[in-house]
C-alpha cells in the first residue's frame, strides 16, 4: 500500500503489507472454503493444514548463510533481489528458516498463534519464533478481519516506521517486519522473506523512483486533471487542454499506476512465480506440493486485482464526472481526439493502450507458463503417498481429501 496508513492509532508509512491484497485479503492468505479459478469452482478444506504435518519442522538443513550478496534480476517485471538470501534457505528446515529470517530482520519476525477449531489437524511450524506483541497483533487482526468466504490470513511483511521515533526512508528499509501464522508452512515464510528481498533491493536501486515521491507527484497531477477537465467542459473543446490532460493521464498510467502495482499487487506474481520455478527445478525443498496450486491461484487473482484496480482507481472530485477512473479518463480523451481528428493526441492514447496491453499480456504469459509447468509436474510425477486406486479415482474427477487432487480437479478439463 502506498502513502500514510492509519492502523491501530498509529501511522504506517508506505506500509508494504505485501500480503498482496488479492481480492479482499491478499495473496499471503489462503485456506479458502471456496474460490473461483478460471471458471473452476474449487473447495479448499483443512487438508492444507494437514498436508504440512507430513513435513516435520526440523526436516532439512541449516541455512547456508551467504558470504556475499548476489544481486540478480528476476524474469518478473525486472525486479531485482539478492539471490544469496533465497539460495541460503532453499533446502533449510522450517526451524532454521525462521531463525535465519529473524536474524536477518534483526529480531522482527513474529508468530501469531493459530485459533483452531475442534477436530482440526494443525502442526505448528514456527513455535520457536517470538509471539507478536499486542500492537502488531492488532494490525494482524485488522487485516485478518477483512477475510471473507473462508479465507485465512497467512503472513504479512511491512515496514514498521512512522512511529516510536522511527522515521521512514525512501532508500532503506526501516524496521522491516514479518508476521506469520504459526501453523503455516515453510513456503509461506520464504514467500514473506522474498517480499523483504524485493523491497530492500527496490529501495537500494537509484533508478527506481521512491513510491512516496510517486504518490506525491500523482496527487499533483490528479489536481491538474481536475482543473483541466473542468476547463475543457466549461469552455468547450480545446486542443491544448486535451493534450495536457493526455500528458497527465499517460504519466499516471506509465509511472504511478505501473510502479505501484508492480511493487504491491503484482509482486505476488513475482514471489509465487519465483518459488514455483525453484520448486519445479528441485531446488526449493521441504515444502508441500499442495503449495503449487495455491501459488497459481494467487498469481491469477493478483492479475485480476490489478485489472480491477485499473477500473476502480479514480480521480475524485472531478467536476461533471464524479469519480473518474484511469480507464474512463483515457476513454474520454480518445473519443474527444477522434471526434476532432486530433491525430497526435489520439496516437498518444493509442500508445498508452498498447503499453497497458503489453503489460497485461506479458503478465498473463508469465502465469500461463507456470500453469503449464505445474500441470506437467502433476502429470509426470506419481502422486506422493498415493495408491494406484487413488490415482485412478482422481483421474475420473472424484473429489477426495488431498491437496494433489485439488490440482487434478483444476486441470481435468
Amino acid at each position: 500500500m502506498i502513502g500514510n496508513m492509519k492502523v491501530g492509532g498509529f501511522n504506517f508509512f508506505n506500509l508494504a503489507v505485501l500480503i498482496a491484497m488479492v481480492a479482499a485479503l491478499g495473496a499471503c492468505a489462503y485456506d479458502a472454503e471456496e474460490v473461483t479459478v478460471r471458471r473452476h469452482r474449487i473447495r479448499y478444506e483443512p487438508i492444507y493444514d494437514e498436508s504440512r504435518c507430513f513435513i516435520p519442522k526440523t526436516q532439512g538443513e541449516d541455512v547456508i548463510v551467504p558470504a556475499a550478496e548476489e544481486i540478480v534480476t528476476s524474469p518478473f517485471f525486472g525486479k531485482r533481489y539478492d539471490r544469496s538470501i533465497l539460495k541460503g534457505v532453499l533446502t533449510a528446515s522450517a526451524v532454521a528458516t525462521g531463525r535465519y529470517a529473524n536474524d536477518l530482520l534483526r529480531g522482527r519476525v513474529f508468530r501469531v498463534p493459530r485459533d483452531t477449531v475442534p477436530g482440526a489437524v494443525v502442526c505448528p511450524m514456527f513455535t520457536e519464533l517470538p509471539v507478536a506483541p499486542d500492537d502488531l497483533r492488532e494490525l494482524w487482526d485488522r487485516f485478518a478481519g477483512g477475510a471473507r468466504g473462508g479465507w485465512r490470513l497467512a503472513g504479512l511483511f511491512f515496514e514498521d516506521c512512522g512511529r516510536d521515533g522511527f522515521s521512514c526512508s525512501d532508500r532503506e528499509l526501516v524496521r522491516p517486519t514479518i508476521l506469520i501464522d504459526e501453523a503455516r508452512d515453510r513456503w509461506t515464510l520464504v514467500h514473506e522473506l522474498m517480499h523483504f528481498n524485493f523491497s530492500r533491493e527496490r529501495k537500494r536501486d537509484p533508478r527506481m523512483p521512491p513510491l512516496s515521491s510517486l504518490a506525491k507527484e500523482a496527487e499533483r497531477r490528479k489536481q491538474a486533471v481536475r482543473e483541466l477537465f473542468a476547463a475543457y467542459k466549461k469552455t468547450g473543446p480545446d486542443r491544448n487542454v486535451l493534450a495536457a490532460l493526455q500528458a497527465h493521464s499517460s504519466w499516471l498510467l506509465r509511472e504511478w499506476f505501473y510502479h505501484t502495482m508492480v511493487h504491491t499487487v503484482l509482486e505476488e506474481v513475482a514471489v509465487e512465480g519465483l518459488l514455483v520455478d525453484e520448486f519445479l527445478s528441485d531446488r526449493l525443498q521441504n515444502v508441500s506440493p499442495a503449495s503449487l496450486d495455491i501459488a497459481l491461484m494467487y498469481m491469477e487473482r493478483s492479475l485480476e486485482r490489478m485489472l480491477a484496480e485499473y477500473d476502480s482507481r479514480s480521480i475524485k472530485g472531478v467536476e461533471g464526472a464524479e469519480d473518474l477512473s484511469l480507464r474512463a479518463l483515457r476513454t474520454f480523451i480518445y473519443e474527444e481526439a477522434s471526434k476532432r481528428n486530433w491525430k497526435e493526441i489520439r496516437s498518444s492514447v493509442q500508445g498508452d493502450i498498447a503499453f497497458f496491453s503489453r503489460w497485461v499480456s506479458s503478465t498473463r504469459n508469465l502465469i500461463d507458463s507456470r500453469r503449464g509447468r505445474i500441470y506437467e509436474y502433476f502429470r509426470s510425477n506419481p502422486f506422493i503417498r498415493f495408491s494406484v486406486e487413488t490415482k485412478r479415482r482422481a483421474a475420473v474427477g472424484h473429489f477426495e481429501h488431498s491437496p494433489e487432487w485439488r490440482v487434478f480437479e483444476l486441470w481435468k478439463d
